[in-house]
């Protein structure tokens, strides 16, 4: 993008559909506030692609004559895989390199201030009813009893977003985790975000809960068996990592002006627990 820096701003409409010309001649002559965030980081070259190496893309790609084996149909890829790589907002921030636009950026006309960040760490409690031993036979009621059989880790994300341009506006904010440093992870990972409205110089305060047992596993990682068998990659398991882990909070990846470090335990629960 060496022409970048000779326009002032840049729309990136992707697929509007049949309405696309209303849209984007909306957004530019300010009949509506733009707030949408971006999904991917863009490279300021072709050299921080997806295909520049192999460690940011380790699936078969062309004979390109990078290192790590040819490419298919030369072959089935195999040589050319690693088993430690990231990929967009994960390489950028694990390699040092500050791309053109970060993963999560989006304009807008407003601008918006975050304050007041407060981490609080709870536990969910998931009980299974069981069967009174004894009860269910002959004339004797089926009874069951609660067993403690899991405590959930949530915490909870707390925060002030105020609107300080001269417009109202609406603002995705972001919440990234930073795992402790045994989990071997390259970066932070986005695990939830708010989009709220605001009025010109209204506050919100946004309360936000992240749960351990979400589908996109927030505080863990997943764990080959065997991390050199590539083929076999889906078996293993997610661990979650006790220990400190650090919260940002902002506008984009590249933008959290809030960060705040929590420390989360995953304890385990002995089945054999008495009744509850």
């Amino acid at each position: 993008m060496n022409w970048l820096d000779l326009v002032p701003a840049l729309v990136a409409a992707w697929f509007p559909g049949q309405d696309d010309g209303d849209v984007v001649a909306d957004i530019l002559f300010g009949v509506i506030n733009p707030s949408g965030k971006l999904p991917v980081s863009f490279p300021t070259s072709e050299h921080e692609a997806a295909f520049a190496t192999e460690m940011q893309y380790p699936g078969t790609r062309e004979n390109n004559g990078l290192p790590g084996g040819p490419g298919f149909p030369l072959g089935d890829g195999s040589p050319q895989l690693v088993s430690h790589y990231s990929e967009n907002l994960g390489w950028y921030e694990a390699n040092g390199v500050k791309p053109a636009f970060a993963f999560g950026h989006g304009l807008s006309f407003t601008t918006f201030e975050y304050n007041d960040l407060r981490l609080k760490r709870k536990y969910r409690r998931v009980f299974e009813q069981v069967p009174v031993p004894g009860t269910g036979r002959e004339n004797i009621p089926q009874r069951f009893y609660r067993r403690l059989v899991e405590l959930v880790p949530v915490l909870t994300v707390e925060y002030t977003l105020t609107n300080t341009g001269s417009v109202a506006g609406a603002e995705a904010s972001q919440i990234y985790l930073e795992l402790p440093r045994q989990a071997d992870q390259p970066s932070k990972r986005l695990v939830r975000f708010k989009k709220v409205f605001l009025e010109l110089n209204e506050s919100a305060r946004i309360t936000v809960d992240i749960d351990a047992s979400a589908p996109n596993h927030p505080f863990s990682s997943f764990v080959p068996d065997d991390p050199d068998n590539l083929a076999a990659w889906a078996e293993g398991e997610w661990v979650s990592h006790a220990g400190a882990y650090r919260v940002h909070v902002g506008g984009s990846s590249a933008e959290t002006p809030l960060v705040q470090r929590m420390g989360m335990a995953f304890p385990r629960i002995n089945n054999r627990s008495a009744r509850r």
